[in-house]
């Protein structure tokens, strides 16, 4: 045994059975405990409907364990095949020692050669099978990996006949890459769930997906210079298990010539190609593929990611619960590229105002985009992408969707994102990311009032307050006072330090009490440093001086702008610019600074997103407005 969790599964397997001798070692090259523990899983829940009828490939310790649980259901009875003359011997022994010769029918079945798709593959002699024989549990351990490549892959071509109607198969060893693969082309084969369990070496559970419908589904690509990556993408698209869908490329103007990229796919029954014009953007290529969607359900694929090859055939098997039918469906995603990790979203199942307090409560979005299958018919209801978003649209899609739609999150890994320099979205960067689209996101779903996002909430303050801090993660404190003092008139130095961060001293000013002393010192020293920066007195130690100072903060962006347009690095120096525009909608320097660096279309765009008034709590926002710039 080689962990503390293989002898707590041992336990509990020896406190199902009524042993009569002492077992062999578990683990190594024979089964190892967590995996004879999954297997008495999936038997107990057969059991319950009456007798129960194994087939195993492989035998050993397995096969008296489960000769020992297969007792309890008379009439229960466990095929094992062994191609090893010498191993069958020794099991057979074992079979004896344990008395279990009128459950374990231990058959030595030789290896031999079969033809299956045009390949020749070696597999145990299955001739003497009973041709009436109906497999409830077919459990692969074998033949060994050294065989062949995905050595396990013969069972279901040649034993697919003898399966009854609800089989399960389980496999061992399946974090192998070769054993990973024939899953995957048994699925594609016989279009099977799927369940990978994280054990000791990885197991497979499948099991057919006995659909009660099949709606028509929609894989949608949008496509924007993806050349290198959109290959993989629609691999993954068109090599699906469930069969009742389409895939949609739509390009988006793309340099190089999108028929000519995917020439050798144009002729495939379920692919569709579009292409815009000229770029138009996200937002207007997302509802294009809507317009163009034939399918009940829409599943987004960006062009950089891979969807796994089960994931429709989990998501429509999700739709079958006749009592609660979700809207949009998502799953987990594993990062890969230039990144590991998982992207794990909360379930919303049933809680979809939640939802909506996530989308205010953190920066990021708490949904995926990519490899979430949403019902079309919502788009319809809610209306489809703001074209106005550039950026973060699907962001805020979800927070239209919150409290009016029906979420259920898949319990599996669903695809793969793909992390790299060039993805649009990703960590939020203040001189990368326009996040002024997130203030407006979050100002957006608080549309129709608090009660949905703050149930517990007693004090009537305090959903402004955290509304506001909300805000300031995403450095829109401009807005961040608005709620967090302007509307409740509450004083604190946590809104203090929200407009010192904006730069603006003349409202902090008009704010402080009189025995706020030693903090009015502190803003004296910043209000120094800015008048230094506005005297165009800007050196790199300056500029180092104010992040170290005060982080996130206008004057820190401003200056940052001002010193890399000296060195002529103007790409920098407007994402900074841009930053600092963010932070102060209302400042003149960013504003002609924005104006200078020849940006001044996509400066009043940030001005009027962050100064309208996205919700009825906002009607004050012009008597706001005023004093802010009056100080």
């Amino acid at each position: 045994m080689e962990s503390k969790e293989q002898v707590e599964d041992l336990l509990q397997i020896f406190k199902l059975l009524d042993i009569e001798a002492p077992f062999n070692r578990f683990g190594g090259w024979a089964a190892s405990a967590d995996f004879i523990k999954l297997i008495f899983k999936e038997l107990i829940k057969k059991g319950k409907n009456g007798p129960v009828s194994v087939l195993e490939c492989g035998s050993g310790v397995s096969t008296v364990a489960v000769g020992y649980l297969l007792k309890r259901w008379e009439g229960s009875k466990l095929i094992s095949l062994e191609h090893d003359y010498e191993y069958y011997k020794k099991t057979l022994e074992e079979i004896k020692i344990h008395n279990l010769l009128d459950v374990v029918d231990l058959r030595y079945a030789p290896l031999r050669v079969y033809e299956i798709g045009g390949k020749i593959w070696q597999w145990y002699e299955s001739g003497f099978l009973d041709r009436n024989l109906k497999i409830d549990c077919l459990i692969i351990d074998g033949p060994p990996m050294s065989l062949q490549d995905r050595s396990s892959y013969p069972a279901l071509p040649i034993l697919k006949s003898r399966l009854s109607k609800d089989f399960t198969i389980i496999l061992d060893v399946a974090a192998r890459d070769d054993e990973r693969a024939a899953v995957k082309a048994w699925q594609k084969e016989f279009g099977l769930m799927h369940r990978y369990e994280p054990l000791q070496k990885g197991a497979s559970v499948l099991y057919p997906a006995n659909l009660k419908r099949e709606p028509f589904v929609t894989i949608a690509i949008p496509t924007y210079n993806r050349e290198e990556f959109l290959l993989e993408a629609l691999d993954s698209a068109l090599n699906q298990c469930y069969k009742n869908f389409e895939v949609l490329v739509i390009d988006d103007g793309s340099q190089k010539d999108i028929y000519n990229t995917l020439k050798d796919y144009l002729n495939h029954p379920k692919l569709r190609v579009l292409k815009n014009d000229r770029n138009m953007g996200r937002p207007y290529t997302r509802n294009r593929a809507l317009e163009e969607a034939g399918g009940e359900y829409v599943l987004w694929l960006d062009d950089d990611d891979i969807l796994e090859s089960d994931t429709l055939l989990d998501y429509v098997k999700l739709l079958e619960d006749e009592n609660y039918v979700p809207d949009i469906v998502y799953g987990d995603l594993e990062i890969f590229g230039e990144g590991k990790g998982m992207m794990s979203p909360l379930d919303f199942y049933k809680n979809g105002p939640y939802l909506g307090f996530r989308i205010l409560s953190v920066p990021g979005s708490p949904i995926p985009n990519p490899m979430t299958m949403v019902r079309k018919d919502l788009y319809k209801m809610l209306g489809g992408y703001d074209t106005e978003f550039i950026r973060a649209q699907d962001y805020e899609f979800w927070a239209r969707a919150a409290g009016r739609a029906e979420f259920k999150k898949c319990a599996k890994t669903v695809g793969r994102y793909r992390l790299h320099q060039n993805n649009i979205s990703g960590s939020i960067h203040i001189a990368k990311t326009d996040i002024s689209y997130e203030s407006v996101v979050k100002r957006r779903v608080i549309k129709n009032g608090f009660e949905k996002i703050f149930l517990d909430m007693e004090d009537k303050n305090l959903p402004f307050i955290e509304t506001a801090r909300s805000l300031g993660r995403v450095f829109d404190y401009f807005n961040a006072v608005y709620y967090g003092g302007f509307l409740t008139g509450i004083k604190n130095e946590e809104i203090y330090e929200w407009i010192l961060k904006a730069g603006n001293f003349k409202y902090l000013y008009s704010l402080l009490p009189e025995e706020e002393k030693a903090y009015k010192r502190e803003v004296r020293k910043i209000e120094k440093l800015t008048r230094l920066v506005l005297k165009g007195r800007i050196t790199q130690a300056t500029v180092e001086n104010i992040q170290k100072t005060l982080p996130l903060s206008w004057l820190g962006c401003y200056a940052t702008a001002q010193y890399l347009k000296e060195q002529n690095r103007l790409k920098e120096s407007q994402g900074y610019a841009r930053a600092s525009l963010i932070l102060n909608p209302l400042s003149s320097q960013s504003l002609n600074l924005m104006r200078e660096l020849g940006a001044e279309d996509e400066s009043q765009k940030i001005v009027n997103r962050l100064l309208s008034s996205q919700n009825g709590f906002e009607k004050e926002k012009a008597r706001f407005i005023r004093e802010w710039a009056d100080g």
